[in-house]
């Protein structure tokens, strides 16, 4: 990846920086202009989450678990997964409406705010561990344990 930068003469906008402590991750986020992730199979992205939680667009594939968070337009753009047509493109269409972006950082961090509140969703988990729970023992029954 680095040779294809330096042979691209891409050094100057584009920064590797590595591995980071989870302390000095929020500065790097809000020092970018965009988060990218071209993952074909993910969760509930946790790296996602923190970039938008930090005010940072996100350009992400448009598989189920980004499409929960990302809003085409709205708190960044997707794009076909496997596409790389399709990822060059809104690359453009990011790189054309940089001077968009605080609207897009706003609603990027308002969602997270919203839905991604431990102390929001921590009872909603324990409460599905419980029903879940309660139905284990109940399809047991007794004695099948």
């Amino acid at each position: 990846m680095k040779n294809f930068i330096d042979s691209h003469g891409l050094s100057n906008q584009i920064h590797l920086h590595g591995y980071k402590k989870n302390e000095k991750l929020a500065a790097y986020y809000q020092a970018a202009d965009a988060y990218l992730s071209a993952s074909h199979i993910d969760g509930s992205s946790v790296a996602l989450m923190e970039s938008m939680a930090c005010g940072c667009p996100a350009l992400v594939s448009d598989i189920p678990s980004n499409l929960e968070w990302i809003t085409d337009g709205v708190e960044g753009w997707t794009f076909h997964d496997g596409d790389a047509d399709d990822l060059a493109k809104k690359i453009v269409v990011a790189v054309g409406m940089q001077r968009k972006f605080n609207g897009l950082s706003k609603a990027a961090r308002s969602k997270t705010e919203r839905l991604a509140n431990w102390n929001n969703n921590v009872e909603i988990l324990l409460n599905t561990y419980q029903t879940v729970s309660d139905l284990y023992k109940i399809s047991s029954g007794p004695g099948i344990r």
